[in-house]
Formats: C-alpha cells, sequence, structure tokens
C-alpha cells in the first residue's frame, strides 16, 4: 500500500516537474536545470518501483498492452537522450558535456516526451476508466495539448 502511494506521488510530481521545465522562459536556466535532475530522480524511482512491468514485457497480452508496451520503451528511451541532450545544453550543471547538445533536439525530445507522458498515463487512466469513450477523448485531447506546447 505504501509502495502505491509513493508510487503516486512520485507520478504527479514527474509531470508537474516536466510542466514547470517545460516553461523555461519564466522559470531561468538554472531552476530548469535542477528541475531536471529532480524529474531523472523521480524517473528512475518509478521505473524501480514498477520493476515488475520489465518482467512481463514478454508474456502474452491483449493487443492494448502490446501498444502500452511500445509506448512505455519510447518514453523510457526518448527520457534517457533527453538527459543526455539536456546534460549537453547545460550551462550550470553540466557543462563539460557540450559537445551532447543541441538546444532544438533538447526541445523537440521534450515535447515528444511530454506527449508520450501523458498517453502513458492516459493509458493507465483509460485501462482502469468505466467510461472508456470518454476515457479516450480525454487522453486524445491531452495529448493534443502536450503537442502544442
Amino acid at each position: 500500500m505504501l509502495k502505491k502511494k509513493i508510487g503516486l506521488i512520485v507520478d504527479i510530481l514527474m509531470y508537474a516537474l516536466l510542466l514547470i521545465q517545460m516553461l523555461y522562459v519564466f522559470v531561468g536556466n538554472n531552476v530548469h536545470e535542477i528541475l531536471g535532475i529532480a524529474f531523472f530522480v523521480c524517473l528512475i524511482i518509478h521505473v524501480v518501483l514498477r520493476g515488475r512491468w520489465f518482467k512481463s514485457l514478454f508474456k502474452k497480452k491483449p493487443v492494448f498492452y502490446h501498444f502500452f508496451d511500445v509506448i512505455t520503451i519510447l518514453l523510457l528511451l526518448l527520457s534517457i537522450v533527453l538527459m543526455v541532450t539536456g546534460m549537453g545544453v547545460s550551462r550550470l550543471l553540466f557543462p563539460t558535456f557540450s559537445f551532447l547538445g543541441e538546444p532544438a533536439l533538447h526541445r523537440y525530445l521534450a515535447t515528444a516526451v511530454l506527449t508520450l507522458a501523458v498517453l502513458h498515463g492516459g493509458m493507465q487512466g483509460i485501462r482502469r476508466a468505466k467510461k472508456k469513450r470518454a476515457a479516450y477523448i480525454w487522453v486524445s485531447l491531452a495529448c493534443i495539448a502536450a503537442l502544442s506546447i
């Protein structure tokens, strides 16, 4: 039960950190970089808490779950690349990694990660929703909003 509560807090915190970081113009570089580190710490906690997902990855499941698995793997891979490009564009915490950075790529990856994160979380919500059609509509609208940031 405690593991579920911690997982939920970490999930909400990850979304909040990602959204705040997307407001780079308002938060500034230093806060953005520190929040980026916090986001990846939360991501590591999230992956550790959801470790059994990796064990179930190759078991037979309905098609919905295969799509979810693809989205989750893409999200994880893009998040890792986002971290590397973030280190590359860093001016405060990782200035020696500047050879890894391309600011435009980092911005595009951030939008992709946000969109996939919304889809990832939304698919969990769809799975639990009683009104599936409404859930699909809300998740679709949230993904469109994430893409437009």
